[in-house]
């Protein structure tokens, strides 16, 4: 692979990878708000009791409640924090072994090349013997660099395709 389409490829990807951040963080952010809500209804509820506008009963019934959406709400805080670091080491990692990546498909094992085919490609058929597939992000995006060799450096942002 050409080093600017590689280059370009990379920029594209941290571009991708920092807005996958953005989006993750901001969930990330929102859920901590319902978190913190949360963990304010469980004191109220805990004053509650000791004031004696609450029973027993009916405090357990609170504070069981609401440490199930706790519990729903740091699983996805988890998901997404996990989602972000997967994303960003899984294309990361392919475009590392990218130069090489026929060698390392060959080498590996069959759990490691459906890994691989997972994380390049979706939606695979075959129809009459033809294999179809779309490519998953950011590999979709390459398709706009098939013509990278007849873009010449050129001075200012206005670059233009040579004849």
């Amino acid at each position: 692979m050409p080093e600017k389409l590689t280059v370009a490829i990379r920029e594209d990807v941290e571009k991708a990878v920092n807005l996958e951040n953005k989006i993750h963080t901001k969930r990330i952010s929102e859920l901590q708000k319902q978190r913190n809500a949360k963990d304010e209804q469980l004191r109220n509820a805990r004053t509650l009791v000791l004031s004696k506008v609450f029973s027993n009963a009916e405090y357990i019934e609170a504070r069981d409640k609401l440490q199930d959406e706790l519990k729903e709400i740091d699983d996805e805080i988890a998901l997404h924090t996990m989602a972000n670091k997967h994303f960003e080491v899984a294309v990361v990692t392919i475009l590392s072994i990218g130069k090489d990546l026929k060698n390392v498909f060959k080498s590996s094992k069959v759990d490691t090349k459906r890994e691989i085919l997972n994380f390049l490609l979706s939606n695979l058929k075959i129809n009459d013997g033809n294999l179809s597939y779309t490519w998953n992000f950011p590999f979709s995006k390459l398709r706009y660099f098939r013509h990278f060799s007849n873009w010449r450096e050129r001075r200012g942002s206005n670059s233009r395709p040579h004849a």
